[in-house]
């Protein structure tokens, strides 16, 4: 389901011209240039259950110190994006819904010094 995340967010105009680059998380340099954007699916689904665990995606934006209006909008951008999903597919891999599971506080991280917020979702898709 990566690709298509991927796909979504980095295809979209408005979103990456406010944050032009994105990563997977894991892949995120150790000094990168804000603003920038970290996804990730956090578990995996499992298999054989009456009711399998859904894979949770993480949007984090990152954005230089001042206040958090770039990354509210970008927030708001990506709610747009992945809430108007219906069956996207992208090579081998497959998302059919996102459902939003709310945005945290307004943090700063001291690792990348910057502000940033993250969106959850959890995704019901298939492939990657």
């Amino acid at each position: 389901m990566e690709k298509v995340i991927y796909s979504i967010l980095n295809g979209d105009s408005e979103f990456h011209a406010a944050f032009p680059t994105l990563y997977e998380r894991g892949a995120v340099p150790d000094k990168p240039i804000a603003p920038f954007a970290v996804y990730a699916l956090v578990g995996t689904p499992r298999q054989g259950r009456a009711y399998p665990r859904l894979p949770r995606l993480e949007v984090w934006l990152y954005d230089n110190r001042g206040d958090y209006s770039k990354i509210n909008a970008g927030l708001e951008r990506v709610d747009e994006l992945l809430l108007d999903i219906a069956h996207v597919y992208v090579d081998d891999q497959h998302v059919a819904q996102a459902d939003p599971q709310g945005w945290s506080g307004y943090l700063y991280d001291d690792i990348y010094r910057a502000n940033t917020r993250n969106a959850a979702y959890l995704v019901i898709g298939s492939g990657g």
